[in-house]
């Protein structure tokens, strides 16, 4: 009997949920605000505006629905520019709940060797058990409390990365003894994500549906730009089709 691993992809602009053991730099320009515009399965008239600090760190987000502002969020870096505090100032779902996302982490080096990952009463702790020169394999444990103590996942689950120049070049998931996925990366000199694959061991006898908007577990994008160097497309290739997925401009902060 077959099965279907189907992925929905709905645009919800605000901040993932979800920790950050991966190191990245950020390629946004310093000092601005960033409207990105969405297109092809990513929501009829959802919009984004972001602001960045001096350093090309968003600190402040806002999502709209053509006039309507669907969520606002402040962001707060610490000087690894890892994410150390995510509050949401409002969200049109849930307009009178204010939540906060808060990661606290432990280093040697510039190296995470800790992280725990809290937003209300939901705790995530990734734990460095491994490191061979860039290849850090993390131990994942979930909890219902923030004195972790309540597990409530007890299968082991480790995320490895293996970086590159800087740059994450591939993350295994491991999902208890059997089950992993696998996902690499390809990038453009300037550090822009070209391509990405995923594979799943062991492989599901199905073919990956991907519905709401365009997706394939092998897929790739590519940017054009101003004459300031700045992205102002981005088009994503899925299936030998290419797709615009998102538009910016950008104005100076005052």
């Amino acid at each position: 009997m077959k099965h279907i691993i189907i992925f929905i992809f709905l645009l919800f602009p605000g901040f993932q949920l979800r920790a950050q053991i991966i190191k990245f730099t950020s390629l946004h320009p310093p000092n601005v605000w960033i409207k990105t515009k969405y297109f092809n399965g990513y929501g009829k008239g959802y919009w984004l505006l972001e602001k960045t600090d001096s350093l090309g760190r968003v600190v402040e987000e806002k999502s709209y629905q053509k006039k309507v502002l669907t969520g606002k969020y402040l962001y707060t870096c610490n000087d690894h520019n890892d994410l150390i505090l995510r509050v949401s100032v409002y969200d049109f779902n849930n307009p009178g709940r204010k939540d906060t996302l808060e990661n606290k982490y432990s280093y040697r080096g510039d190296i995470i060797t800790r992280l725990v990952w809290q937003i209300n009463a939901i705790t995530r702790l990734y734990e460095l058990k491994a490191q061979h020169d860039s290849v850090l394999k993390y131990l994942q444990t979930d909890y219902a409390d923030t004195a972790l103590t309540r597990v409530t996942d007890s299968t082991e689950k480790y995320t490895e990365l293996t970086y590159s120049n800087g740059l994450l070049i591939k993350k295994k998931e491991i999902n208890g003894k059997q089950d992993s996925t696998t996902t690499q990366f390809e990038y453009f000199p300037d550090g822009r994500l070209k391509r990405r694959v995923i594979n799943r061991d062991p492989e599901p006898a199905l073919k990956a549906v991907y519905l709401g908007s365009p997706g394939a577990d092998d897929q790739s994008w590519y940017y054009e730009f101003d004459k300031k160097g700045r992205v102002i497309r981005m088009y994503n290739i899925v299936n030998g089709k290419t797709y615009l997925r998102k538009t910016y401009s950008y104005r100076k902060v005052k």
